[in-house]
């Protein structure tokens, strides 16, 4: 029967899988405060019957996107810097694996013009009704050649939500939400969505498709190293980087268990 429901009708998650609310508080560059909620899920509720299994994009990777994680708390919480505000303003921005969409917000409240992209389930379910339950209902365009669907206004900048699978032409895929095929944005943010081995590769083919070699664009990169001794892989800051001949700007920000967030630079 869930299968068969409607992503219109069907609950975001039963009763079992409620957790709660997500939720921060940024100043604008203008000096007004702006307070961002999300809804979460239970995902460690092993009671709780996930309304979503049976849908055809939804796997072991979309399933986390219906909470905040640690690493997007963090950009969050990097994002209240006066410094890297003036980064992020007016800026146009694409969040990759955007889950509830907080990080998205969270830019957009500071001035930035965020597209928040995920799966299919997971934007409709997930990242766009985050956008109605915080921003304006107008729509808002702002930047030649981004003018997706709903683009919202929340805060000093605004947020709009589309679909992105990263085994998919990114580009097509963007252009049919309303992005011009020759836009480049400005900054790519991504936060913790590249725990799972198996969708490393895609990762980082759709964002080397995004960002084209000598383009200016910035890509934003936040995770938690789930690393131990036995590791092979996500183990040197090296393997951040997508090719040799690739220039690309990342600032990496890596976080170790029970310790302090560490910064590094890799070009």
């Amino acid at each position: 029967q869930s299968a068969a429901a409607s992503p219109q009708s069907r609950p975001l998650s039963s009763p079992a899988m409620q957790g709660a609310d997500a939720t921060a508080t940024l100043t604008t560059p203008g000096g007004s405060d702006v307070t961002i909620s999300v809804s979460q899920i239970d995902v460690a509720n092993d009671e709780a019957q996930d309304p979503r299994l049976f849908e055809d994009d939804y796997d072991v990777a979309s399933a986390t996107g219906f909470r905040v994680w640690e690493a997007s708390s963090l950009f969050v919480a990097l994002l209240r810097q006066p410094s890297v505000q003036a980064v992020f303003a007016g800026r146009s921005v694409l969040e990759l694996g955007s889950g509830t969409g907080f990080l998205a917000m969270a830019a957009a409240s500071i001035g930035a013009h965020v597209l928040a992209t995920d799966t299919r389930t997971v934007t409709v379910e997930s990242i766009r009704p985050n956008i109605t339950r915080n921003c304006s209902p107008s729509h808002w365009h702002v930047i030649s050649g981004f003018e997706v669907e709903a683009h919202r206004r929340l805060g000093a900048g605004s947020v709009a939500a589309a679909p992105l699978d990263w085994n998919a032409d990114a580009r097509l895929q963007l252009s049919a939400a309303g992005v011009s095929s020759t836009f480049m944005f400005d900054i790519i943010l991504a936060a913790d969505c590249i725990w799972l081995l198996d969708v490393a590769a895609p990762f980082a083919n759709t964002l080397r498709s995004l960002i084209p070699a000598a383009c200016p664009t910035i890509a934003l990169l936040c995770f938690q190293n789930r690393a131990h001794d036995k590791s092979t892989a996500f183990v040197k800051l090296d393997q951040v980087t997508l090719a040799p001949s690739f220039t690309l700007a990342l600032r990496v920000l890596v976080r170790r268990p029970y310790r302090a967030p560490r910064s590094h630079a890799v070009t």
